[in-house]
């Protein structure tokens, strides 16, 4: 069973001090939610979608007798 994860403000979090008394924890310190580097990330991934694609050849017929030369189900 993965382990309990309590999210919040610090304030928040020592509300939850009696529970979490004697146990080792991980503290994650979480980027404000109006924090700017989020609309950077936006912005690098609409960049990275709008980058020019290479096109790939269109296979026209991939029946195994057209790779095979032969109908290979007829034996």
């Amino acid at each position: 069973m993965p382990p309990p994860v309590v999210e919040g403000t610090w304030e928040e979090v020592l509300n939850h001090a009696s529970e979490l008394t004697g146990h080792r924890l991980r503290v994650y310190i979480l980027p404000d939610e109006n924090d700017s580097s989020s609309e950077v990330r936006l912005e690098s991934l609409n960049a990275w979608l709008n980058l020019p694609r290479t096109k790939r050849p269109t296979v026209l017929d991939d029946s195994r007798s057209a790779i095979y030369g032969e109908d290979l189900d007829r034996g």
